[in-house]
């Protein structure tokens, strides 16, 4: 968050406590009665990046989702036994999950990616965290990132009759707070830490293990990278699937998966995830970077790239279906400034990717410079 050290709770949990504690006139208990019987919703988040509205409901009920939504604007609610309630039973809850193996691992992990930064994200919080928490600063904080709604952009997807809609538009989005201020991203400095490292962690008495690679660093983003990025994830979990779990036989799952970044900063994060025996550990590790570096000297095999190809393709048509596919390609325009072109041009962008492009984006993204190569391994006897 852009906050500091500081505000650091007391900002990542403003939304959620927000929730706790109802809207308007309205407990949640209250809200929940009140709202039976008709589908519709609204939620106000806070991500540390964005402030991000969202809401669906059917067509008849279109009206209360806009009055949720104007209400997280303007009537947000304080009750602090309600807040000390779910922060009871937040911290009940992290402790039951620290207490399993691979959560405690995988907490281990992000403090080894940011080499203990006070202000990087968590895989899994503290229970003590949720004490830091400041309630008042919270509300403070959640209020300070809704005063202004000048500088939103609302995207409505759906069966939408845009006169009938016109007047709701008018008094639930015309109506909100608006002081005409732009809006700006604040990059709060957080980064990865560079160089190679790794981490052996020890718990548990069962006899299972879990690798976890991590690839990072700065690139600068495109649309086209992005997109050959997501295929050569899908060309290497075909690998994983072939040949770390159908020949040898040593996962119980798996893959890996990452992205592209534009905002706060330009990079990416690229996460290997293998499940497996403590026996395994070494020969899968070995197997799965040997499927990387052929990546990376030869390209793919073609009908792997095919395979991905028609896979990309069919999906893009099943989810051309659905409001919350057009939701994320038109704030990708708006936010990342993606061309709207590419929508439709879809399936020529992703015929045309060839072989030598996914080799040069694997050379691009596992260049050896930045990794942290993490296994969990049963307690030592």
């Amino acid at each position: 968050n852009a906050y500091g050290v500081a505000d650091k709770y007391s900002a990542q949990y403003a939304s959620q406590a927000v929730q706790q504690m109802g809207i308007g006139e309205f407990s949640p208990v209250d809200l929940r009665k009140f709202m039976a019987g008709k589908i519709a919703n609204a939620n106000v988040s806070l991500n540390g990046l964005t402030t991000r509205v969202s809401g669906n409901s059917t067509i008849k009920d279109a009206s209360y989702m806009f009055q949720l939504m104007y209400l997280y604007f303007t009537g947000i609610r304080k009750d602090e036994a309600l807040f000390n309630g779910w922060k009871e039973k937040q911290k009940s809850q992290v402790q039951f999950m620290m207490a399993d193996p691979t959560t405690a691992f995988i907490d281990s992990v992000y403090k080894t990616l940011y080499a203990g930064n006070p202000l990087a994200p968590s895989a899994i919080p503290a229970a003590e965290d949720f004490d830091k928490i400041n309630l008042d600063r919270s509300l403070t904080i959640f209020k300070e990132l809704t005063a202004d709604a000048s500088d939103f952009v609302f995207i409505l997807v759906g069966n939408v009759d845009v006169e009938a809609m016109k007047p709701l538009l008018a008094t639930y989005i015309g109506g909100l707070p608006s002081k005409g201020a732009a809006g700006k991203i604040v990059d709060n400095g957080v980064r990865i830490a560079k160089g190679n490292k790794e981490l052996n962690f020890y718990k548990g008495k069962e006899q299972k293990s879990f690798i976890f690679n991590v690839f990072s660093g700065e690139v600068t983003y495109s649309e086209d990278l992005a997109l050959k990025t997501e295929m050569l994830n899908e060309i290497l979990n075909i690998k994983i699937i072939e040949e770390l779990r159908e020949k040898i036989g040593g996962i119980y799952g798996g893959g890996i998966g990452g992205s592209i970044s534009k905002y706060p900063f330009e990079g990416y994060t690229l996460a290997l995830q293998l499940p497996c025996g403590p026996e395994n550990v070494d020969k899968l590790t070995k197997a799965a970077n040997e499927e990387i570096e052929k990546i990376k000297t030869n390209g793919p095999e073609q009908k792997d790239l095919d395979k991905v190809k028609k896979s990309l393709l069919e999906k893009n048509i099943t989810n051309m279906k659905e409001n919350r596919y057009w939701s994320n390609l038109l704030q990708g325009v708006y936010f990342t400034n993606n061309d709207p072109q590419r929508i439709v041009n879809f399936e020529k962008l992703v015929s045309e990717v060839k072989i030598e492009d996914l080799q040069k984006t694997a050379n691009l993204l596992f260049d050896g410079k930045n990794s942290v190569k993490a296994v969990l391994y049963p307690e030592k006897k």
